[in-house]
């Protein structure tokens, strides 16, 4: 087996970042559940996923064709993690909840950019055809609200 220097790993590394960041497929570490160990494991690349069919008159989601969902899947997947952080925080309104007793602190409205103006759609339908994680989201969320309290 030959040995790997420190600069192939590092290019090695920053190449598979890459991939990642731009929704490619690429090879990810997968540790164990003491996690000091791991094996390589071959990420799939990320696709859009299957539209909602949802007919609320809040939302427009039957209006968006596949043809600009798959238009939006590709612009943010050519932008970087910056780019699409800056993304969700303008699609998604943040509305704090006026209840007193809720465990619910803010609503969260989902808009997609399509046409220059941006539409309306539920949950489901901003995360399948952005293809991004739940967890993504609302961590960027989180994230946005506590740097904006900073400045």
């Amino acid at each position: 087996m030959k040995a790997i220097s420190i600069t192939q790993q590092k290019t090695q590394r920053d190449f598979m970042k890459e991939r990642r960041q731009h929704g490619m497929g690429y090879v990810g570490r997968k540790y164990n559940q003491g996690g000091d160990t791991y094996e390589k494991e071959v990420k799939p690349a990320r696709k859009m996923l299957e539209r909602c069919f949802c007919h609320s008159y809040h939302t427009q989601c039957h209006v968006i064709s596949e043809e600009e969902r798959q238009l939006v899947f590709q612009e943010i997947w050519s932008m970087n993690d910056e780019g699409r952080r800056r993304y969700i925080w303008t699609q998604i309104d943040r509305i704090r909840s006026e209840r007193e007793f809720s465990r619910k602190k803010q609503l969260l409205f989902y808009h997609l950019a399509i046409g220059g103006g941006r539409m309306r759609v539920c949950k489901k339908m901003f995360l399948s055809t952005t293809g991004i994680r739940q967890w993504w989201i609302l961590n960027t969320i989180r994230q946005g609200v506590e740097h904006q309290e900073v400045e």
